[in-house]
């Protein structure tokens, strides 16, 4: 029969050395991807959009409140039974009073919807408010901001005369970011 040169014999490469190759690098491929978690930076970076929104509507708040000598009301807009705004409320702005002079755009939460939301409540006499964002990274810590003059914005002995508690409005073991009036 005809034998080949060896030349002809040794080009290319086998079947198996091919699915060996492949195999190492599907294994790389899965242990990258375990490693970076794409779900968990897009949420991170949702969550810092929301954490840098809040700080906006801050500015915007206290320009606000620069003008008018208190920040904007709730009671107001919102009903007696549950005096707070949220951004998925439909209404534009979303808290009350905050105009195109104050903020061009108020800003609302990345998704917007099932449960993810901006809460914003203020006392009657715009004394006081607090801000918070619902956080999708269950590693961010839970923040509980603490508002002065010993407070109206949430009287639940079990969170605490005056401070504000995430639990309330998100449910329990939801991370958020809060702040409040400084």
């Amino acid at each position: 029969m005809f034998d080949l040169p060896k030349k002809m014999k040794m080009r290319g490469f086998t079947l198996v050395e091919l699915l060996v190759v492949i195999a190492i690098i599907g294994i790389l491929v899965t242990i990258v991807l375990i490693s970076v978690n794409p779900a968990k930076l897009i949420f991170r970076s949702r969550d810092s959009k929301r954490i840098q929104e809040l700080k906006e509507i801050q500015v915007a708040i206290q320009s606000y409140q620069n003008d008018n000598n208190k920040f904007p009301s709730t009671a107001a807009q919102c009903p007696v039974t549950s005096p707070y705004c949220k951004s998925d409320s439909g209404s534009n702005p979303w808290i009350y009073g905050l105009t195109t002079t104050y903020a061009k755009n108020v800003p609302k939460d990345p998704t917007n919807t099932g449960g993810y939301y901006y809460f914003y409540r203020s006392d009657a006499n715009g004394d006081e408010y607090v801000l918070a964002a619902r956080l999708e990274d269950a590693s961010n810590q839970q923040l509980t901001a603490v508002v002065t003059d010993g407070g109206v914005l949430d009287t639940n002995p079990a969170i605490g005369v005056g401070e504000f508690n995430c639990t309330s409005v998100y449910g329990a073991g939801i991370p958020c970011y809060v702040v409040s009036n400084p």
